[in-house]
């Protein structure tokens, strides 16, 4: 089952059209940014201390885009910064955009608080995406809960181990598995769906959904300390994507992001902060 978001993406093109439509002639006008789901609760909580520091410099943050949607967006002039979970495509890299990474942050498997289980392991998710062990250990039924085959997530699982690949391929064909188009669909569907678990970017749990358990991995716990001393081997990289001579408002933002400040709010919320400063 897919949860469709046509008419949201809709929405938000609109929007974003109707923004890029306005000259940026004045320095109230607000500087836009948009684009992958999981970068957003930290991005809007980095938005609210740039504000409360500049307060003459109004910043809009969209709801989900996708890297890909933020991406074009930037290359049609209607976002002044886009936010990127994953590489460019060569494509995207021949529009001569700036790409300047600035978080890690741990690819977790997260499930309701009621669940039992305190970690899972390579094998138990081979077992549950094959459809071979489909309970909890208190007897409830277990449901995953997945992101899009070529969403980044998904594809850093795949590409972690070749059994987990098999079976998350056969998961994603499964007609009774749930499947998020978006990192906030994706939360919302783990808190609604009774036994559910999924994955995601602990920046965006930690932010957005505090109240899921993250759960250990191959009985290693998702923290700042064993990702950083590779204990812990999944990740996300966020990046900010600019224009190759971005504005000076632009450039004002980006230097907040990288500096002291910032880079104590991304590790506040569950990231480590990539330096130096661009």
């Amino acid at each position: 089952m897919c949860i469709g978001t046509a008419r949201l993406f809709g929405i938000l093109w609109l929007a974003i059209s109707i923004l890029g439509a306005v000259p940026r002639a004045l320095s109230a006008e607000p500087l836009v940014i948009g684009g992958t789901g999981g970068a957003l609760g930290t991005m809007r909580h980095l938005i609210d201390a740039y504000r409360a520091l500049h307060p003459d410099r109004p910043v809009t943050l969209l709801p989900s885009l996708g890297t890909g949607g933020g991406v074009r967006a930037l290359s049609d002039g209607q976002l002044d910064l886009a936010l990127a979970a994953r590489p460019l495509t060569e494509s995207e890299q021949a529009l001569g955009l700036r790409v300047l990474r600035y978080a890690r942050t741990p690819l977790v498997f997260i499930a309701q608080e009621t669940i039992p289980e305190r970690g899972l392991t390579t094998e138990t998710l081979i077992e549950i995406y094959r459809g071979t062990r489909v309970n909890w250990s208190d007897g409830r039924r277990c449901r995953p809960v997945l992101r899009a085959a070529n969403d980044v997530d998904t594809q850093i699982l795949r590409e972690f181990d070749a059994d987990l690949a098999a079976a998350l391929d056969a998961a994603l064909q499964r007609p009774d598995l749930t499947i998020t188009l978006t990192a906030q669909e994706n939360v919302l569907a783990i808190e609604r769906i009774p036994g559910a678990f999924g994955y995601g970017a602990h920046a965006q749990v930690l932010s957005e959904a505090p109240h899921l358990k993250i759960l250990r991995f191959n009985d290693v716990e998702p923290t700042l300390e064993t990702l950083a001393s590779g204990r812990y081997p999944l990740a996300v990289v966020f990046s900010l994507v600019a224009a190759a001579d971005p504005e000076d408002d632009v450039r004002h933002f980006i230097e907040f992001v990288f500096s002291t400040p910032g880079s104590a709010i991304i590790e506040a919320d569950g990231g480590l902060a990539v330096t130096p400063a661009p």
